[in-house]
C-alpha cells in the first residue's frame, strides 16, 4: 500500500501542481484515465488554463508515452477543407495542393499514440461527422482518395467554451460531444490556485535564463506578491 501511494504521488508530480483541490479533481482523475487502454478526454478551461499542459501530462503518464504526441489547433484552420486536410492528409491526385507526392495527416501521424485536438469547438459542423467516425472507429480517408486507412489513437479534445451550449444552439454535433467527453475534466484559472502561481512563476524564470543564458535570477518579494495577487 506504500509503495503504491509513493507510485501515485510521483505520478500527480508530474502534473506539477500543488493546489489540493486541484490535484483532487483534476490530477488523479487524469492519472487514473491514462492507465486506460483508450478513453476520450474533454478537457474544459479557459485560454491559458493549461489544457495542452495536462494533455501532454497525460501523454506522459500514458501506456503510449512512448509513441507520438501530435496536436491538431482546430482555430488556426483558415476554412474547413484546411482542416481537413491537416487531419486527414491528402493523396497526390487530390488537387488539394501542387504538392504532387500528397502529404499525411495528423490522424496517421499520431497513429500509436495520442491526438490533442485543441480548439474542438472551432470545427466546421460539416466537418464533424468524419471527425466522430475517426473517433468511434479510427477510420477515415484521406482527400481524394477512396481508399480507407485504420489508426489506433488516444483522442484528448480541448475547449475554451462550453460544448453543451454549443450543442444547443446546434453549432456542434451531440454525439460527437458524448463520444469526446467520456472524461470531461473542468479547469480552473491560474487566479483560483494560488498554490501554484510561485512555483510556475519560478520555473518559467529559470526557464528563460537558460535561454538567454543569465544566472543568478529571482523575483524579489514585491514582485512575487503582485504575481499572487
Amino acid at each position: 500500500e506504500a509503495l503504491r501511494s509513493r507510485q501515485f504521488q510521483a505520478e500527480l508530480d508530474v502534473l506539477e501542481s500543488r493546489d489540493p483541490q486541484f490535484l483532487e479533481s483534476v490530477g488523479k482523475v487524469l492519472s487514473r484515465a491514462a492507465k486506460a487502454d483508450r478513453v476520450t478526454v474533454l478537457l474544459q478551461g479557459a485560454t491559458g488554463s493549461g489544457k495542452t499542459h495536462l494533455a501532454r501530462r497525460f501523454h506522459s503518464l500514458s501506456k503510449r508515452r512512448e509513441r507520438p504526441f501530435v496536436t491538431l489547433d482546430c482555430g488556426q484552420a483558415s476554412n474547413a477543407d484546411a482542416l481537413a486536410a491537416e487531419l486527414f492528409g491528402f493523396s497526390r491526385k487530390s488537387g488539394f495542393t501542387v504538392d504532387a507526392a500528397g502529404r499525411p495527416g495528423k490522424a496517421l501521424l499520431a497513429d500509436g499514440g495520442v491526438l490533442f485536438i485543441d480548439e474542438v469547438n472551432s470545427m466546421p459542423l460539416e466537418l464533424q461527422p468524419r471527425l466522430l467516425r475517426l473517433v468511434e472507429s479510427g477510420r477515415y480517408s484521406a482527400l481524394g482518395s477512396g481508399e480507407e486507412v485504420r489508426v489506433d489513437i488516444q483522442v484528448i479534445a480541448a475547449t475554451n467554451e462550453d460544448l453543451k451550449l454549443a450543442v444547443r444552439e446546434r453549432r456542434f454535433r451531440e454525439d460527437l460531444y458524448f463520444r469526446l467527453s467520456q472524461i470531461t475534466l473542468s479547469l480552473t484559472s491560474l487566479s483560483e490556485r494560488r498554490a501554484d502561481v510561485v512555483p510556475l512563476a519560478e520555473r518559467l524564470l529559470t526557464s528563460a535564463a537558460r535561454r538567454f543564458g543569465l544566472e543568478h535570477l529571482h523575483f524579489s518579494g514585491d514582485a512575487m506578491a503582485l504575481l499572487e495577487n
